[in-house]
Parts: C-alpha cells; structure tokens; sequence
C-alpha cells in the first residue's frame, strides 16, 4: 500500500482524500493487520495538506480495533483528533473505538 503510494507520488500524481481512504481500505482488507501503515498514512495526509474526514477516521480505528493486540490507545488517541478536526464522530467511529478498548482487557 505505501509502495502504490510511492508511485502516485513518483508518477507527479496528487493523491486526494478518496486515494487514501482506498489505501486505508486495502490495508483494512489485508490479512495482514497493518494498523501501523495506517497510521502512517494519516501521517502522509498531513504531509500532503489533505484533511482527514470521518470516513478516514473510522477506517483507522477499524484497523486499530482489528489488530492482533488491539490498540486501543491509538483508537482513543483518533477519537481526541477527531474532535480537534472538528468533526463529528459517528456511530461506526464510537463503536471501533468501544470494541477496541473491550479487546484490550
């Protein structure tokens, strides 16, 4: 995913905020749980100028919840960052959030 990526950017391409929730969505739909390269995705978001939006959001908190060891530290940490992008959680994004945290104990 960070590779296809990399060649968007090579290629002079600019990725937009549907590029990314398509990568997000590859790596949700990984067997590998990749939950780190999604992260870093929402990373390369910012590097980009390109604003997150709930859609986004809530696919990184999928694959925080979905991870081998759940990361429910990250799944919070998103839920405070949506509030600071001033947008509004919905109920796919507090129930990732909620199983995340279940998972962890």
């Amino acid at each position: 995913v960070v590779a296809f990526l990399s060649e968007i950017l090579f290629a002079k391409l600019e990725p937009n905020i549907i590029t990314y929730s398509a990568l997000n969505s590859e790596c949700e739909k990984s067997r590998r749980r990749q939950w780190q390269q999604v992260v870093a995705l929402l990373s390369e978001m910012a590097v980009v100028k390109l604003d997150p939006n709930t859609i986004t959001y809530d696919a990184l908190n999928s694959e925080c919840e979905r991870s081998r060891r759940s990361q429910w530290q990250q799944a919070v940490a998103l839920l405070s960052a949506i509030g600071e992008a001033k947008l509004e959680p919905d109920i796919i994004t507090y129930g990732t959030v909620n199983s995340a945290c279940e998972k962890s104990r």
